[in-house]
């Protein structure tokens, strides 16, 4: 009698995505409509979009289309992320999403003030900001963002409307910042860091994506 061999196993990792053969038009999702930075600040200007195909995002400032440079970058969620702020980034931005479906845009103010202000007295001023972020599934992620001011601030993180708190895999770091420890699917959502003191509250934005991979057995008997 002739013994077959135990299969061998083959894993293919393979990125989830939506059906084929229908489209949607694209939807931005974006809350905050002004934005102040000081100079030599950094500011992430937040336009996350959704849509079938994925749509692209352009921005322009003033009615003039954007150009990327060390200062200015486009995001992989479509946000626009500015370091080392000058005056000259003062302005209207507006974020424009399109596929095949058709388009969406939203306007934002940008106000890039000409003193830096006090870290250590006043209203919340954030040291580190959070940034958009994309990991895969199983990760630990920390989602950063530090404030100062005087009191000193309370750090709160917020998701989908609905306050965060600390649990066996989500931890608010002392200085601040979220980890997110075996990050699954259903934490792709857009993240709030809220500073708050008696003098008043800062807000910013980080937009954690997860990727799922999904391992395929093909097996083969040799």
């Amino acid at each position: 009698m002739t013994r077959k061999n135990p299969p061998a196993l083959t894993f293919l990792s393979l990125l989830e995505s939506p059906k084929h053969g229908y489209s949607v038009p694209p939807v931005i999702n974006s809350s905050t409509k002004s934005y102040d930075v000081a100079v030599d600040g950094s500011v992430t200007l937040q336009c996350q979009s959704e849509g079938y195909p994925t749509p692209s995002v352009i921005w322009h400032k003033d009615g003039q289309p954007l150009t990327e440079s060390v200062r200015q970058r486009v995001l992989s969620s479509g946000s626009l992320h500015i370091v080392f702020t000058q005056p000259g980034d003062t302005g209207r931005y507006t974020c424009t999403a399109a596929n095949v479906a058709g388009s969406s845009s939203v306007e934002m103010s940008l106000t890039v003030l000409n003193s830096q202000p006090s870290l250590f007295s006043g209203s919340p001023i954030f040291t580190v900001e959070p940034f958009d972020t994309v990991v895969d599934s199983g990760s630990t992620v920390v989602l950063n963002c530090q404030a100062q001011g005087e009191p000193t601030p309370v750090i709160e993180w917020a998701s989908q409307g609905r306050p965060l708190l600390s649990n066996d895999r989500i931890t608010i770091l002392a200085n601040g910042s979220l980890r997110i420890s075996s990050a699954q699917k259903e934490d792709t959502a857009e993240y709030a860091c809220i500073a708050r003191n008696l003098m008043g509250s800062a807000l910013d934005y980080d937009y954690l994506h997860i990727y799922m991979c999904v391992c395929v057995c093909v097996g083969v008997f040799l």
